[in-house]
């Protein structure tokens, strides 16, 4: 490939995607780049192809930093922060990073301004609004403890407040003689129910016995019923060993399955009083099967009458008269 210049001709090598430069006494040639490369000045000298020499950011920049325009075709470069986050300001001051936050903490808007990271909370901790920037984490609770309201305040941890019955336990029977409650302190009353109370051999009465720390009282109860069964009314009671809670259970039939036995509740007062009696009142129906005609009872009693001292209740059975039953019982305490 020849060119003509002032003086002369100029006989230059031809390369194929070679770039023509002046030498300063006439033209050449450059040889061919390979693909993606960029010419390269030479100066004064031959160009050449390559990769410049901070091909790996924007001129001017830093390591990692991040580059903005700071106005048209200007740009400036924001340095980073370990652990911070990138925000910007708007139109009228340059972008940033955040201070770096604690491990835990979380990121929360400021409005307009820098966002930034909170206290992390303790272990067990709650996040809470407080209606400002910030939100908080509440204190600490201990377990069992439930979470309260304080309104437009912090919520804290307390104990929960009891309601009017706590169930203290329910009993099962199966094949047993007795269902009995120990320990009983800290209630005047008590509510009993049972469920289902079945003779396992022949028809029997459901009895009440109360105690103290020295054991089952045996005497002194003052006890009244009424039993009700198609159109005849029973009345019975006297003082005696126990309180009749049931006067007779039949037996349902060949199984406990067939729906028959005894269910119903009492009230039992003055459990926790050294110088008046315990009461108890209530009523029951018992079924001899699942489709038999119910027989009602209304029974009520106390406990001492004479000749056992006044003295805290600790201790609550049911037993029947003899042999043994199944079904069950729940005994609450009352607070209020």
């Amino acid at each position: 490939m020849s060119f003509i210049t002032t003086g002369g001709v100029v006989n230059a090598p031809f390369y194929a995607g070679g770039i023509t430069y002046g030498t300063g006494s006439g033209v050449n040639v450059a040889t061919a780049g390979t693909v993606g490369a960029s010419l390269l000045s030479g100066g004064t000298g031959a160009p050449t192809w390559g990769v410049p020499a901070d091909s790996s950011g924007l001129l001017g920049g830093g390591v990692n930093q991040v580059p903005y325009n700071s106005a048209v075709n200007v740009t400036n470069f924001a340095s980073p922060v370990a652990g911070g986050v990138f925000y910007s300001l708007g139109t009228t001051n340059p972008p940033a990073f955040t201070a770096a936050g604690t491990a835990g903490s979380l990121l929360y808007s400021t409005g307009t301004t820098a966002p930034a990271f909170n206290t992390p909370g303790s272990a067990g901790s709650v996040l809470y609004s407080t209606g400002s920037s910030a939100p908080a984490f509440s204190a600490v609770g201990t377990t069992g403890q439930v979470l309260t309201s304080a309104g437009a305040g912090t919520p804290t941890w307390n104990n929960p407040s009891s309601g009017a019955m706590v169930l203290i336990s329910t009993l099962t029977a199966s094949t047993s003689t007795n269902l009995t409650w120990t320990g009983l302190t800290g209630y005047d009353s008590y509510l009993l129910t049972f469920s289902n109370i079945l003779p396992q051999t022949v028809a029997r009465t459901l009895l009440l016995r109360i105690g103290n720390s020295g054991g089952i009282l045996t005497a002194g109860y003052n006890f009244r019923y009424q039993v009700f069964e198609n159109s005849t009314s029973t009345f019975g009671g006297t003082v005696s060993s126990y309180i009749t809670l049931v006067n007779t259970i039949p037996v349902a039939g060949t199984t406990s399955g067939d729906g028959g036995g005894s269910s119903g509740y009492f009230v039992l007062t003055g459990m926790s009083r050294t110088s008046a009696y315990m009461a108890i009142s209530g009523t029951a129906v018992s079924f001899a099967t699942a489709n038999s005609t119910p027989s009602f009872i209304v029974a009520s009693g106390s406990q001492p009458v004479t000749g056992v001292p006044y003295t805290q209740i600790q201790l609550l059975t049911l037993p029947i008269l003899t042999g043994t039953f199944s079904g069950s019982a729940s005994l609450y305490g009352i607070t209020s």
